[in-house]
Formats: structure tokens, C-alpha cells, sequence
């Protein structure tokens, strides 16, 4: 059985601090640079070979599709990256609800699904 080379891509590579949301356009070759979050700045390069399959993770990867309440998430976030994220946090809740208001995602989605139990 043949199988395809998988390349996993992170968000996180892209998006930036003063920039987490419109990060595509570097994004748009099969080389890139990471964004490395300790020196707040790009870092080594990475190329992706033709011939396999990009599976891209992280929260801003398709917003359209899973809804959660940002309580929840700011707590998850908070729990994850320490209480010195806070601010950080908060404003890219804002950027995030200024987004979700413009692009309105969930009318595209054809599925959206809870980011919580129960």
C-alpha cells in the first residue's frame, strides 16, 4: 500500500502577536518562514515538497467551523500560556469578534460544531 507524504503546518508558524489573524499571505509558497513567539520574530526557513498532502492546524487554520464561547476559550488559553498572556489574549478577542462581524464565517460553514461538552 502506497501512502502520501502528510506535511503538518502550524498557525502558529504564521501568525504573530500584532497579527493574528491575516497572516495568509505568507502563505502563499511551499517555503516560509516560522514565526518564533519567544523572539517575536520570523526564524529559520521551511520548504514543503510537492507530491503530498498540507494538513494545516491551529485556531485561526478555518475559523468557520467550530464554536466556542470566548470565556471558555480565554480560560483554556490562559490555563495553556500563563496568566502574562492575558492582555495578549484579550486583544485578540477583540481582533477576533471584529473579524467574525465583518466576514460573518458561519454563513459559509456547512457544519458547525460546540468546542464544549455537553
Amino acid at each position: 500500500m502506497m501512502r502520501a507524504r502528510v506535511d503538518l503546518v502550524h498557525t502558529d508558524d504564521f501568525a504573530s502577536a500584532d497579527n493574528p489573524l491575516n497572516w495568509w499571505p505568507r502563505m502563499t509558497a511551499a517555503r516560509y518562514q516560522r514565526y518564533d513567539w519567544d523572539s517575536e520574530r520570523v526564524a529559520e526557513w521551511h520548504s514543503i515538497e510537492p507530491g503530498g498532502l498540507v494538513l494545516l492546524e491551529g485556531v485561526s487554520s478555518w475559523p468557520c467551523g467550530v464554536e466556542t464561547p470566548p470565556d471558555e476559550r480565554r480560560r483554556r488559553a490562559l490555563a495553556r500560556d500563563g496568566e502574562r498572556m492575558r492582555e495578549q489574549w484579550r486583544r485578540w478577542t477583540a481582533d477576533e469578534m471584529a473579524w467574525g462581524d465583518s466576514e460573518l464565517p458561519w454563513t459559509r460553514a456547512d457544519v458547525v460544531v460546540s468546542g464544549v461538552a455537553g
